[in-house]
């Protein structure tokens, strides 16, 4: 599945769907319909709810510009021996 890519006014809306169900009158109608296009978020009558897709994307957007992990870790003699934790030394 591609990434989907959402403004920052439709991850505000998609946010405030996951908060709590929201009135299909607080939402723009554009960001209903990308959201329900999308499949992050249903009508239910008067509500708009979020589905586990939406939820998901939610928090894949706020880990989405988080650097990943150095790949190796480089211990060397002069890290180990003033490091407290590597040193054995107690504090």
């Amino acid at each position: 599945m591609p990434p989907i890519m959402l403004t920052r006014d439709e991850l505000a809306s998609l946010k405030r769907i996951a908060a709590r169900p929201c009135p299909i009158a607080e939402i723009p109608e554009d960001h209903i319909a990308k959201l329900s296009n999308y499949g992050l978020a249903r009508r239910d009558v008067m509500l708009l709810r979020i589905t586990q897709l939406g939820q998901l994307e939610t928090l894949r957007q706020r880990f989405r510009n988080v650097a990943p992990p150095p790949k190796r870790i480089v211990l060397d003699e002069k890290t180990t021996r003033t490091s407290i934790i590597l040193s054995g030394k107690s504090a």
